[in-house]
């Protein structure tokens, strides 16, 4: 386009990208846990009188489709002595036994880390 001075200008056009909608948040939905958790203390050293109250740390993690995976001890506190292993299985077998409603993201089952679930063995006479 030329003006009356002979000047030339020229117009150029920059397409601009339309701004993208912003992500709506995830939709995250915790595991929950659908039984009770059921610890009987061990019948070996209860047979034997020890009757110390022992508490048992198990790590686990939630699956997809709602079972525990991943089960392990963390921690066993008290004087659980020789006992110590009789301890540890009737805690995992305890966590084990647990069922839950998976971890949903968008509806999406997905696994669930890092619980931690403590379990506190003590006889009637405590």
């Amino acid at each position: 386009m030329e003006t009356e001075a002979g000047v030339t200008q020229t117009a150029s056009l920059t397409a601009i990208a339309p701004a993208s909608a912003p992500k709506a948040p995830d939709v995250v939905v915790d595991a929950k846990r659908l039984s009770a958790l059921s610890a009987t203390y061990p019948a070996a050293p209860l047979r034997r009188g020890f009757g110390k109250t022992i508490t048992v740390a198990i790590g686990y993690d939630v699956a997809a489709n709602g079972r525990i995976i991943n089960a392990s001890v963390q921690d066993v506190s008290g004087e659980a002595g020789r006992y110590r292993v009789k301890f540890e299985e009737a805690a995992l077998k305890a966590v084990n036994g647990q069922n839950f409603s998976p971890k949903t993201v968008n509806d999406e089952p997905v696994v669930s880390e890092g619980h931690v679930r403590k379990i506190k063995f003590r006889t009637q006479k405590q």
